[in-house]
C-alpha cells in the first residue's frame, strides 16, 4: 500500500498519517515536500468548525457538508456571473470518450466582481489554507442529462500531464464544492 501511494504522488507524512500503526517504519525517512500534507488532511478537524458543519460517518474518505455556506444572495450573484461566461468544460484525460464531461464551466477568477475574491477567501479560511495554495475558483453548470463521468481529482506520476499540473503546487488536497441551487 505504501509503495502504491508513493508512486501516485502522496507525501511520506501524508501516508504516515493515513496508515498510523501500519506505517512501514524505516522504509523512507525524508520528507519530500514543503507542504504539510498531514496537517492539510486534518484541517476541518483542527481548524475550527463553521456553523452547520457535519462530517459524514465513513472510513472510506473525509467528506463534510456545511449547510448554508453562502447566503441566497451570494448564490444568486455567482449564478448571474457564471451565466455570462460559460464555456464547454475541459478534461486532461478522457480515454478518447467525447462525452466524458458534458458540463459547462465559468472561470470565476477571471470575473471582475468583488464577490469572487470574497468567496475564495471564505473557502480558504474554512479549509485553513493560505490563498496562494488555493486553486482558481470555477463554476460548473450541468443541464439535465449532462455529466462528468467517474474520475479522480489527482494526477498519477505515469500520466503524461503529471509534471505539467503538479510541478508548481503539487496535488489537489481538498475539493470544495458549493451547490448554488436546489438539485431536486
Amino acid at each position: 500500500m505504501y509503495q502504491t501511494l508513493r508512486e501516485n504522488g502522496f507525501a511520506v507524512e501524508s501516508i504516515r498519517q493515513m496508515m498510523k500503526d501500519a506505517f512501514p517504519e524505516g522504509i523512507e525517512v525524508s520528507i519530500d515536500s514543503a507542504v504539510d500534507y498531514a496537517a492539510l488532511a486534518q484541517l476541518p478537524e483542527t481548524g475550527g468548525r463553521p456553523e452547520g458543519w457535519q462530517r459524514f460517518d465513513t472510513p472510506l474518505l473525509q467528506l463534510y457538508s456545511i449547510d448554508n455556506f453562502l447566503s441566497p444572495e451570494e448564490c444568486e450573484r455567482i449564478i448571474a456571473l457564471t451565466e455570462e461566461k460559460l464555456r464547454p468544460s475541459e478534461v486532461t484525460h478522457s480515454n478518447g470518450d467525447n462525452a466524458f464531461r458534458t458540463s459547462m464551466t465559468c472561470d470565476l477568477h477571471n470575473q471582475d466582481d468583488p464577490i469572487v475574491p470574497y468567496i475564495d477567501e471564505k473557502i480558504a479560511r474554512t479549509l485553513g489554507v493560505q490563498l496562494p495554495y488555493s486553486e482558481a475558483i470555477q463554476a460548473q453548470h450541468y443541464s439535465v442529462g449532462q455529466e462528468f463521468k467517474a474520475h479522480h481529482d489527482y494526477f498519477a506520476p505515469n500520466m503524461d500531464v503529471y509534471q505539467e499540473f503538479t510541478s508548481q503546487m503539487g496535488q489537489r488536497t481538498w475539493t470544495f464544492a458549493v451547490y448554488l441551487n436546489d438539485v431536486s
